[in-house]
């Protein structure tokens, strides 16, 4: 399923803001705050309040605790960022950061993350820098990472104890449309690369199952973008993020290990997301040197129950999520600086993650 945002939200689950895009196994899309759309498997019922995502200090439970990761140490101006111990990825954040000491929880988390200044002026701690970039001698994208292999400084932190994760985060320049072509630019783009393991609902307006694929999906979202000769990269030109072109994030969410069994699209019996959980709610803001960039990334993705037909499976064996943007979509501000996205996807439970992807955006070269 997928889910896509673009200055907005899609899911595959699709985001646009350019947005958001929700995809699963067995993909979503559904329509988003400025353009997008969301993937969906699961029922409607009322999702958990995600207020929590908000609240840098709050303690996220794990189920699968780690060896504490190393902390790198924090650069001139920039906090160190946090590394996920191995099989860990929980902890908790530390408001007002700065130090870059390390600090191991109960999840397998280290270090301090610094909270963002939603005004012109920095968070309160010392360093006063976004947690966009990490400072000299952080963490690198590596297996070690909580993400993945292809995301380079990038944390997750568990909300409560939910029964899936937050995996194969990438990024990559791509079609992400502008005001004034909408979500469709950005919807054809997307397709290209996931279709046909993931098909457009139309009614749903997203991006749903499509033809049955075998796991593992952690890495899904890294080999299509690489099967479609597109090259990951946290770094952009002002030119390459002016749109129509920008910046997409893509990451999945997959069952852990303690994820119960059931019918997907994808197979007879597997680990799943059920249809319980969903829908998924999603809560994106984009930073720009730790200052709120663009708020617009909010959506949240269905379950198979909640398809028109609904779809006769027990869950979802994963749910790819697209976001985007481009400066076009805040023409008032200088788009060159580091920018992070912080995004929190919490279950119909209550649990949840809230991760972090830094990428940067640079002058053009001569």
């Amino acid at each position: 399923m997928t889910s896509i945002r673009a200055a907005s939200l899609i899911s595959v689950s699709f985001s646009l803001s350019f947005g958001f895009a929700c995809s699963s196994s067995d993909g979503t899309l559904e329509p988003n705050a400025r353009a997008g759309a969301a993937s969906a498997a699961g029922d409607t019922s009322a999702a958990g309040d995600t207020s929590a995502a908000e609240h840098a200090g709050e303690t996220g439970e794990s189920g699968h605790a780690g060896d504490a990761g190393d902390v790198g140490p924090a650069g001139e101006g920039g906090t160190s960022m946090l590394v996920a111990g191995t099989g860990g990825i929980a902890g908790s954040t530390i408001p007002n950061g700065g130090t870059g000491a390390a600090e191991p929880n109960a999840g397998g988390f280290s270090g301090e993350a610094a909270t963002h200044s939603e005004a012109g002026s920095p968070a309160d701690g010392t360093s006063g820098s976004s947690s966009a970039g990490a400072g000299a001698g952080g963490s690198g994208g590596d297996a070690s990472s909580p993400l993945g292999a292809h995301c380079a400084h990038c944390s997750a932190i568990a909300l409560g104890s939910p029964t899936w994760r937050i995996a194969g985060a990438v990024m990559a320049a791509g079609t992400v449309g502008t005001p004034d072509t909408g979500v469709q630019p950005l919807l054809d783009f997307v397709g290209a690369i996931v279709e046909p393991q993931h098909e457009y609902f139309q009614p749903e307006g997203i991006f749903g199952p499509g033809i049955p694929h075998a796991g593992p999906y952690v890495d899904e979202g890294y080999a299509l973008l690489s099967g479609a000769s597109i090259m990951v990269t946290q770094s952009f030109t002002v030119s390459k993020f002016a749109g129509p072109t920008g910046a997409l994030l893509t990451f999945n969410v997959v069952p852990s290990d303690l994820a119960p069994l059931g019918s997907s699209v994808d197979f007879t019996s597997g680990p799943i997301i059920p249809n319980a959980l969903f829908p998924l709610q999603i809560d994106g803001d984009l930073y720009r040197e730790g200052v709120l960039y663009d708020k617009e990334f909010d959506g949240f993705c269905n379950g198979y129950d909640a398809f028109d037909p609904p779809i006769p499976k027990n869950g979802a064996s994963h749910v790819m999520l697209w976001l985007g943007e481009s400066s076009s979509y805040v023409p008032d501000v200088e788009p060159q600086g580091n920018y992070d996205f912080k995004v929190s996807v919490v279950d119909a439970s209550g649990a949840g993650w809230v991760i972090h992807v830094p990428f940067i955006v640079e002058a053009n070269s001569p």
